[in-house]
């Protein structure tokens, strides 16, 4: 029995380590800067700034717009198989620049898309022009530490630090985007960790909605919320065992290999070994993917592109000693009925199971979420087998109300 508990540790954690270099927790996505001069089409209006000043919003905190800078251009490209017109751009969030994009017309309802652990705007590549084709206003982040956005090296890399830039993205970007501080709901989509980030982030809108946020936030019916949340094979944490899910012997022994492998020395060396194309590509067609074709050139060098800056293996390895979060379950329990859920699941991804583990997908029915499964997709399902994701999350969309466009805008009362 312990032979066979070492081989299990053992085979994940090197599961892990072929899997997080240049990319982390399946197919996660960083948007390609090496072609961004080929997207490029013209310039638009200058970027705004976002620059968090303050404490917590749970304190007295305030959010100020700044023009941004000479580097923060904004810049419109063509992407998609239905030739989405997607703007891109950095905003400064506490101190930091962070990549995102936009696509859709100004006044429709609004979207936010969250990719997961070590992700990008590409692994939303396929559902952005959906469902700005459907009448949504769709924004795309990069967090902090991955894609094109900073990673600085001072900041505590956990699921709040991410909760509290998409809260504060939606809360400034909710003003901005209803006109006269209107009330809007928002659709949050997330993959993998990114739907635990989404999870969070409703919660914590709720939170501030309840103790009041700003001066510029007259009331609370004026900060934004979460009408619903669709996740792509939500992770069970940041990382994927927590020390009090598991048996005394399996945790202790899960503390020495994090202690061991995780560190700067024997992590570092791993981390230069494995972000090369061709293991990346090889991970993806034997790992993550179902669908061969989507695993293409776009796919790898944007994976393989944020995977080079100079603080990427510290940041990679930070988080992989991080605290695993709160799980799904909780979060959900604490929404309470108040948002729309919906998991979309991809059968055949290893790393956040369908049938097997303590956060398994087939136990989201029990907690009140709809449950779509795609049979023949991996741990992305949305960018490996796009067109069956799309069905199932607009179908979901479609019947939240007869007129769409009318109930998603509806100011709460």
């Amino acid at each position: 029995a312990r032979y066979f508990v070492l081989v299990c540790v053992a085979s994940w954690v090197t599961k892990l380590f072929l899997m997080e270099f240049g990319f982390v927790n399946g197919a996660n996505f960083a948007p390609q800067a090496a072609t961004a001069a080929k997207r490029w089409r013209h310039n638009c209006v200058n970027t705004l700034g976002l620059q968090w000043r303050g404490t917590r919003a749970r304190a007295a905190t305030r959010i100020s717009l700044q023009a941004s800078g000479e580097d923060d251009k904004s810049v419109e490209f063509i992407a998609g198989k239905v030739g989405t017109r997607i703007k891109e751009g950095f905003l400064t969030w506490r101190g930091h620049r962070t990549y995102y994009q936009v696509a859709g017309k100004e006044g429709d309802p609004p979207a936010a898309l969250i990719h997961g652990f070590g992700a990008g705007t590409i692994s939303w590549r396929n559902t952005i022009g959906a469902l700005s084709e459907q009448g949504f206003r769709v924004y795309a982040l990069d967090l902090v530490g991955f894609g094109q956005s900073d990673k600085p090296l001072e900041v505590k890399y956990e699921l709040e630090l991410w909760r509290d830039q998409v809260a504060d993205f939606i809360t400034e970007f909710g003003r901005l985007h209803t006109g006269h501080r209107q009330a809007r709901d928002w659709l949050l989509c997330g993959n993998s960790v990114g739907s635990l980030v989404a999870l969070m982030t409703a919660q914590e809108l709720r939170e501030r909605s309840m103790v009041g946020y700003d001066d510029s936030v007259k009331s609370a019916s004026h900060i934004p919320q979460t009408r619903a949340i669709a996740m792509f094979n939500c992770a069970g944490g940041l990382t994927s065992f927590r020390y009090e899910e598991l048996a005394p012997p399996l945790a202790a022994l899960l503390w020495v290999f994090k202690s061991v492998l995780f560190n700067d020395i024997i992590g570092g060396a791993f981390f230069s070994r494995f972000r090369t194309k061709a293991n990346i590509r090889a991970v993806l067609e034997k790992q993550v993917y179902c669908n061969m074709e989507a695993v293409d050139d776009e796919l790898v060098d944007a994976l393989h592109t944020p995977s080079e800056h100079p603080n990427a293996c510290a940041v990679f390895l930070r988080i992989m000693n991080a605290p695993a979060g709160p799980t799904p379950r909780s979060i959900i329990h604490k929404l309470n009925g108040n948002v729309r859920l919906l998991a979309i699941w991809g059968a055949k991804d290893p790393w956040t199971p369908l049938r097997h583990g303590i956060h398994r997908g087939e136990l989201y029915p029990e907690w009140g979420v709809e449950l779509k499964v795609i049979d023949d997709a991996g741990h992305c399902p949305q960018d490996d087998r796009p067109t069956a994701a799309n069905a199932y999350l607009l179908d979901w969309i479609s019947r939240d109300a007869t007129d769409q466009a009318e109930f998603w805008s509806k100011p709460r009362a």
